[in-house]
């Protein structure tokens, strides 16, 4: 018979996911670093505090997530709101849910209290879609990038001390991370020489956003700005390319062509009907692309044909994202984020309209590419003649 001991159950017991003090730690300690990346003027600096701060939103989230599924599983009159699996799933698989959930917005945060205000949670949802943009695209903005981050920065603090557990826990000795904050051990609640968790998070949280500078006025010039210059800047090139000569048709097919089949090149009826219809993909082994059977020119006839259909098809469907009219709104509305009485507002709005206006900036350069194949016509057809 075996018998588990006492040392194998303490250590199952006291593992990282149960111990709520270590995982205490490891946040703020992560936050530190973080701060002190964003004292810095380097853009890898900055945008590595970006990617760490968005990986510690997510797991505050998603500990606030579970806890809340747990709730939803007892009985009784405390019993919370119920998750069924299909929610769980959304919740767990975006993180765009499990703000939903812990601002107590949307269906799935319907009979939820909300831990987080709108302003925290517009801040970390423009955060977490620059940072998608700077992991997955290696993109980002230098304009407002060290701005995003320091609101990300007091929206994750805000997070920390709102998903923090209300127990308190003895310790052998101080710790270093918290006495960085001021936090020292004391007698309290019957234990001797503890830390109230939920009080040492709150405590790190204003000893790290004191620090922190974000007027609401200059914030929201900072954003008007960088829309300001962008949509200008994006509006200029289209002038400039259509008093260039290129025809305004042109322009337009350019950045829709461009952004189509960025969306659809990789169709896989399309890719696959494309090889069926290229001799050199035909051609076996030791024959020429030009001399191929009446059997396989036939189907390859076949497959262009099909291919045309296809592509006639999805370009019926495509609705394009990229519109100049994003650029001009990005002018315009920046008059009315000024104009905004909320952090929240204004970082909705200028979320919104960057996100478009990104888009648009993405497949502006195929008009400017154009433009210069048909110069290059031009004077191939001037040479020729």
């Amino acid at each position: 018979m075996n018998v588990v001991s006492h040392s194998h159950i303490a250590a199952l017991v006291n593992r990282y996911e149960h111990d709520e003090l270590a995982q205490l730690l490891l946040v703020v300690e992560q936050l530190d670093l973080a701060a002190e990346m964003l004292r810095s003027d380097s853009v890898a600096s900055i945008r590595a505090a970006l990617i760490l701060l968005d990986h510690h939103a997510e797991i505050l989230l998603r500990r606030h997530s579970e806890s809340l599924f747990r709730a939803g599983d007892g009985k009784g009159p405390f019993v919370g709101r119920a998750f069924k699996d299909s929610d769980r799933g959304k919740i767990r698989d975006k993180f765009e849910r499990k703000i939903d959930v812990a601002a107590g917005t949307s269906d799935l945060g319907d009979g939820v209290v909300a831990i987080i205000d709108r302003d925290t949670a517009a801040c970390l949802r423009l955060a977490h879609r620059h940072r998608n943009a700077a992991y997955h695209r290696d993109d980002h903005n230098p304009g407002v990038l060290q701005l995003i981050c320091l609101l990300q920065l007091q929206a994750v603090c805000g997070l920390l001390a709102a998903t923090t557990s209300r127990v308190t826990v003895g310790v052998r000795e101080e710790v270093p991370v918290l006495l960085g904050h001021g936090i020292e051990a004391s007698d309290t609640e019957g234990l001797r020489h503890a830390i109230d968790l939920r009080d040492a998070a709150e405590r790190v949280a204003a000893s790290i956003t004191s620090e922190l500078e974000l007027p609401f006025e200059p914030v929201k010039a900072a954003f008007a700005e960088d829309l300001l210059d962008r949509g200008r800047a994006a509006i200029g090139v289209v002038v400039e390319v259509s008093e260039a000569g290129l025809p305004e048709y042109n322009l337009y097919f350019a950045i829709e062509h461009d952004e189509f089949w960025d969306k659809h090149g990789s169709d896989e009826q399309l890719v696959e009907l494309r090889q069926r219809s290229d001799p050199w993909h035909r051609a076996g082994p030791g024959e020429s692309p030009g001399r191929l059977s009446d059997e396989v020119e036939a189907d390859m006839t076949l497959a262009n044909d099909l291919r045309n259909e296809r592509y006639i098809e999805l370009r019926q469907a495509f609705r394009p994202k990229a519109r100049q009219e994003a650029a001009i709104a990005a002018v315009k509305q920046v008059e009315k984020l000024l104009g905004d009485d909320t952090l929240g507002k204004a970082v909705e709005r200028y979320d919104r309209l960057d996100r478009e206006l990104a888009v648009f900036e993405r497949y502006l350069p195929a008009a400017v590419r154009a433009l210069d194949a048909m110069e290059e016509r031009a004077v191939d057809y001037a040479l020729e003649r």
